[in-house]
Order: structure tokens, then C-alpha cells, then sequence
């Protein structure tokens, strides 16, 4: 749905369920759980040879609520499969990205470049 509207994607303090401990979560939930969350988990159905949009990811450093971690091994894991996708981490800034005023409005604007480019304007 996204690819056919937009033709990329935005992801913006990366979560992606299961990503942080994948091989702890089939010990520490429920068989029930673990097979709802392994169906949906963008890193656990993540393969080789989909064709996926083009991806932006954009973290911080110092983000204290959704560790960089996230969107560093999503990202890993996209490049290491030959996805196409941009990587930002802002070494300041907290869970929004951004330290301040200035910082955010970069931040924005590196978001609106990409759409901007991805749907062709």
C-alpha cells in the first residue's frame, strides 16, 4: 500500500518489535505471542530479493526511549540483503532527533528532501 502510494518509506525512531533481543523473544513470550509477532515483525520477515520502496531511517544518538540499535541492525540487515535505503543518525538530540529548534528543522528538512525526491518532484 505504502510503495503503491508513495513509492518509499520514512521511519522515524525506528521500533521494529522482536528487533532488539529476536533470539529471546521465542524464550520469554507465550508460543501464542511469539507466533502473532512473528508474522508481523518487519525484521523477522525481512528477505532477500523483495522488492521493498526506498527507506529513510533517522535516529539519535542519544535517544533514551527507542535506542539507535533499532534502526542501526534494521538498517544493517536491509544493506546486507542489497535494499535500498538511507541511514541518518544525529550524534546529539534526544528521542525526537533533535537538541533543538535548529537541529529539528534540519531534521525536517532532510525528511521533505526525501519525499520530495521519491515522489519524483
Amino acid at each position: 500500500m505504502v510503495q503503491a502510494l508513495a513509492g518509499c518509506v520514512f521511519i522515524a525512531d525506528c521500533t521494529v518489535e522482536g528487533l532488539q533481543h529476536a533470539a529471546e523473544l521465542p524464550l520469554i513470550l507465550e508460543a501464542d505471542e511469539w507466533a502473532v509477532i512473528s508474522k508481523y515483525s518487519p525484521y523477522q520477515n525481512l528477505r532477500p530479493g523483495i522488492k521493498l520502496p526506498r527507506v529513510l531511517f533517522t535516529t539519535s544518538t542519544r535517544d533514551d526511549r527507542v535506542h539507535p540499535g533499532h534502526a542501526r541492525k534494521m538498517a544493517a540487515r536491509m544493506a546486507e540483503q542489497g535494499h535500498d535505503l538511507l541511514y541518518y543518525e544525529n550524534i546529539e538530540g534526544g528521542h525526537a532527533g533533535a537538541a533543538d529548534n535548529r537541529q529539528r528543522a534540519d531534521m525536517m528538512a532532510l525528511e521533505f528532501a526525501f519525499l520530495w525526491q521519491q515522489l519524483g518532484r
